[in-house]
C-alpha cells in the first residue's frame, strides 16, 4: 500500500487542488486565516449527520488552512477522515493557525483539558515527555524513511506509549516536516558546510536539551528561544540561524530574514497530533476505533505530499535569493562524525531518556528496519 510520491513541481502545482492544502492556490497568501477556510466548522451538538449525540472534537494546530500547501499539516484531510469513519459520531471544532497557541502554550492547554487534540512539534513536547527528545539525538532517525520505520514500530509503541500515558497523553499520529537544518540569517554568512563553519554561531533552540547538545557539539551556541520571538529574535541578531526543515521555515514567514540553508539533514523536524488521553477513553468503542483509522489514513497523506509540500517552499525560497544547500558525502560525514549517535557524549541521554543502551539499540534497529509504511 503506498502512493507515489508527487515527482516534479508543475505536476504538484497542477494536482494540489485535490489535496486538502486546495485553498492555498486560490488567490489567499500563505498566513492569511480567511473565514471560507475556517467556515466548514460544524455547529456543536451536530454531527456529520445532524446527530444530536455527536461528541466535539476540538483540534488546535500551528498552522493556517492556507498553509498546507507547503506544510504537510493534512488537518482538512484529517479532520474530514474522522467525521467521515465516525459517521458523524465525533464532530471536529478546528482551531487552526495558532488561534489558540502554539508550542507549549497547546501542550499545556491539551493537558489542562482546554483542548482534545493538538498538532506540536517532537521539540516543543520534549519538556512535558522527555523520552520523546530521542528522536532529536542526531543521525540515527533523521531521514524520513527512517522516521517512518520508528514511530510505526514496536519497539516505539512499547517505549514511548507508557510514557506518553503516565502524562494522560495519547499519539494520533507523527508526521515529519522534513530533516532539520541549519539557516543563517542574512548578514551573517554562509552556507554551513561542514561543523567547522558553525563554530560561534548562535542557533536558535526549542524547549529540547538534545538539541541543545547537538549545538555544543558542532562548537556553536544554543540559545533557547520561544518559537512566537524566533522571527524577532533572527531580526534583532539575538540568534544567527536555526534549525527547522525548509517547509518549517518557509510557511513559518523566514523567508525575508534567511540567507543560506545547509540540508544537513541531522534529525526528523518531527511533528505529533496528540489527544487527551482520558478524553479519548471516554469515547464509544467505535468512536475510537474509527479516530484510530482516521489518523493513520491522515499520516499516509502526510507523507504523500511532503514531497510536493517541499517543491513548493523550495521554489518560493529561492525565488527570494535564498541559498539552499546540500552537503557533499565528505560534509554530511563530518556532521555525523563531530555529533552522531556514536558519540559517547550521547550516552547519558539515551540511559536517562530510554532507558538504557540496550533500549535504544531496539529502537535504533527499529529505524534501521523497513516497516509497514513507505516513505516516498
Amino acid at each position: 500500500m503506498w502512493y507515489e510520491p508527487v515527482p516534479d513541481r508543475r505536476r504538484f502545482l497542477e494536482s494540489v487542488s485535490t489535496l486538502s492544502c486546495a485553498v492555498a492556490l486560490s488567490g489567499v497568501a500563505p498566513g492569511d486565516v480567511s473565514a471560507q477556510a475556517t467556515a466548514p466548522r460544524t455547529a456543536p451538538g451536530q454531527g456529520l449527520r445532524g446527530r444530536p449525540s455527536a461528541q466535539k472534537m476540538v483540534i488546535a494546530t500551528e498552522y493556517t488552512v492556507e498553509q498546507e500547501v507547503s506544510v504537510p499539516v493534512v488537518q482538512t484531510a484529517y479532520k474530514g477522515y474522522i467525521e467521515e469513519i465516525s459517521q458523524g459520531e465525533i464532530e471536529v471544532e478546528l482551531h487552526p493557525g495558532g488561534e489558540l497557541g502554539v508550542g507549549g502554550v497547546l501542550v499545556e492547554k491539551l493537558l489542562s483539558g482546554d483542548v482534545h487534540a493538538i498538532q506540536v512539534s517532537l521539540a516543543n513536547m520534549a519538556a512535558f515527555v522527555p523520552a520523546i527528545d530521542l528522536v532529536n539525538i542526531p543521525y540515527w532517525c533523521g531521514d524520513n524513511q527512517r522516521f517512518a520505520n520508528l514511530i510505526t514500530s514496536q519497539a516505539w509503541a512499547d517505549e514511548i506509549a507508557p510514557q506518553l500515558a503516565a502524562r494522560d497523553l495519547k499519539v494520533l499520529f507523527y508526521y515529519t516536516e522534513d530533516p532539520r537544518t541549519i539557516a543563517t540569517r542574512r548578514g551573517v554568512g554562509g552556507p554551513v558546510r561542514t561543523p567547522e563553519d558553525a563554530r560561534g554561531l548562535k542557533i536558535r533552540v526549542p524547549g529540547s536539551r538534545v538539541l541543545a547538545e547537538f549545538c555544543s557539539l558542532v562548537g556553536a551556541e544554543p540559545v533557547p528561544i520561544p518559537w512566537g520571538r524566533t522571527l524577532e529574535a533572527l531580526k534583532g541578531g539575538e540568534a544567527d540561524a536555526l534549525d527547522p526543515a525548509g517547509t518549517t521555515l518557509y510557511t513559518a514567514g523566514f523567508i525575508d530574514v534567511l540567507g543560506s540553508i545547509s540540508l544537513i539533514s541531522s534529525v526528523p523536524d518531527a511533528n505529533v497530533y496528540v489527544c487527551n488521553l482520558r478524553w479519548f477513553e471516554s469515547l464509544t468503542p467505535e468512536a475510537r476505533a474509527a479516530l484510530e483509522e482516521a489518523s493513520d489514513k491522515a499520516m499516509v497523506e502526510s507523507f504523500d505530499v511532503l514531497p510536493g509540500c517541499r517543491a513548493y517552499s523550495d521554489d518560493q525560497l529561492q525565488a527570494q535569493g535564498v541559498d539552499i544547500y546540500q552537503p557533499t558525502e565528505d560534509e554530511m560525514a563530518a556532521w555525523a562524525e563531530a555529533a552522531g549517535e556514536h558519540r559517547p557524549e550521547w550516552d547519558s541521554f539515551k540511559i536517562e531518556l530510554a532507558g538504557s543502551l540496550d533500549a535504544f539499540a531496539r529502537l535504533k534497529s527499529a529505524a534501521e528496519t523497513k516497516g509497514k509504511y513507505t516513505f516516498g
